[in-house]
């Protein structure tokens, strides 16, 4: 009997953890300058001032926005949002990757002429790949996820908290597509019906 329950508070104590690492970002009424996130178990605070500490990193604050240089690798603050939720969704028990990211423009131009290739038109292409001047992979600020295990789960938990950590689905007909829209804990925008919405 003592072990019965012994078991039932440890399990109950991984529980109340899993529900406190997913807790929204604190309100204060203090001006926020940053979010940091811990390393080890994806815990988000928002910084008031000074920097994010050892073992913590920077999450940024808002939307990312591109840098004026175009870069070479993923935008670090994303990477952190995204390794953040990562580490929350292995407590628990989901595997998320990233599939795709960064993407040079000769790369995304290659994607964009083949979609026009396969679905016979620009404006049917920019429903799915978008040209280099218009994708945020080229400037390293959009993520397309994978599952692994329980991949409908998977997805399900990422969709429901990707806003805890500042990420946002961008696209109904793209559920694998996020990009850094919000600040950590704020809710995300409606979803554009495809890449082809935002386009003038």
């Amino acid at each position: 009997m003592i072990k019965f329950c012994s078991t039932l508070a440890s399990a109950s104590a991984v529980a109340m953890t899993s529900l406190m690492l997913l807790a929204p970002a604190h309100a204060t009424s203090a001006a926020v300058t940053d979010y940091c996130a811990n390393i080890k178990n994806g815990q988000i605070h928002p910084l008031i001032a000074g920097k994010c500490a050892s073992g913590e990193r920077s999450l940024g604050l808002g939307k990312l926005m591109p840098l004026p240089k175009r870069p070479q690798q993923l935008n670090p603050q994303l990477v952190a949002r995204f390794n953040a939720a990562r580490t929350v969704g292995a407590s628990h028990g989901y595997t998320i990757a990233v599939r795709s990211g960064w993407r040079s423009v000769n790369h995304q131009q290659q994607m964009f002429n083949a979609a026009v290739k396969k679905y016979g038109s620009v404006s049917a292409a920019t429903k799915w790949v978008l040209p280099p001047t218009k994708s945020l992979h080229t400037w390293g600020l959009a993520i397309d996820v994978r599952y692994s295990g329980d991949v409908k789960g998977a997805a399900r938990w990422f969709q429901k908290y990707s806003a805890h950590f500042g990420l946002c689905r961008r696209y109904a007909n793209e559920w694998w597509h996020y990009e850094a829209l919000v600040s950590p804990g704020q809710p995300c925008p409606a979803l554009a019906s495809s890449a082809r919405s935002g386009l003038r």
